[in-house]
C-alpha cells in the first residue's frame, strides 16, 4: 500500500506499507493470548460494522 500525506509546507512525503495476511483457526487465540494476561474474544465485527463472511475480529486487552 502506497500513501501520499502532504507535508505543512505544502509538499508530499510518499510512505509504502506491507501487509501478509495469513489464514489461522481463530478459535484458539483467545486461550494463547489469555497465557499472557490478555481476555480476548472472537467476533465479526468492529462496533457496528460487520466483516464478510469467513473473516473475524480478535478484540482483547489487558486488565489493569
Amino acid at each position: 500500500m502506497t500513501t501520499f500525506v502532504r507535508n505543512d509546507d505544502g509538499t508530499w512525503r510518499r510512505d509504502d506499507e506491507h501487509h501478509d495476511n495469513v489464514l489461522i483457526d481463530t478459535s484458539r487465540v483467545p486461550a494463547l493470548l489469555a497465557e499472557h494476561g490478555v481476555d480476548a474474544k472472537v467476533g465479526r465485527s468492529f462496533g457496528s460494522e460487520e466483516l464478510p463472511i469467513g473473516l473475524h475480529t480478535i478484540i482483547g486487552h489487558k486488565p489493569a
